[in-house]
């Protein structure tokens, strides 16, 4: 198999849909004093794949779900797919694709250009003093806002 054909099989696959970051969505639903105190750093951001779930929840392949439906979730879910950086990520050159902080358009294909681009704006991502927040902060977390990663609906 061709390296070509091998991007390609990547690129369709559920692999790429599961586990390959899409998007950094920032945290609006921790207390800002809250990260200031547990987060290293200051810019705080949670890793999407293509079906707008968090890295870490990969839950069903064919499931489409939005990044708002994870400001109630739990502290294990999001164990993982917390990155935090010390620079605002929004402003680093050469990483985004033009419209917002999404690290590929997959509407232009599985062409290999688009995939080698794909990782090129991944790895210059990650070349930024980053850490990625635990299930350590996450329990701190919790004991310090004891309804942190409850459902509306749960009390």
């Amino acid at each position: 198999m061709s390296a070509a054909s091998m991007n390609k099989a990547l690129w369709s696959s559920a692999y790429r849909t599961m586990f390959l970051p899409y998007r950094l969505e920032k945290i609006s639903f921790i207390p800002e004093v809250a990260m200031d105190v547990l987060f290293k750093n200051k810019y705080n951001y949670l890793i999407l794949n293509r079906n707008y779930r968090v890295i870490s929840d990969i839950g069903d392949v064919n499931f489409c779900g939005y990044s708002s439906e994870y400001q109630k979730r739990t502290e294990a879910n999001l164990a993982g797919s917390i990155i935090s950086f010390a620079r605002n990520p929004e402003n680093f050159k050469g990483v985004w694709w033009p419209h917002g902080t999404y690290l590929y358009d997959d509407s232009v294909g599985n062409c290999t250009k688009n995939i080698t681009s794909y990782f090129q704006r991944l790895k210059k991502l990650f070349t930024h003093t980053h850490t990625f927040i635990g299930s350590r902060e996450l329990d701190t977390l919790k004991e310090c806002y004891p309804n942190f990663g409850q459902r509306e609906n749960e009390e």
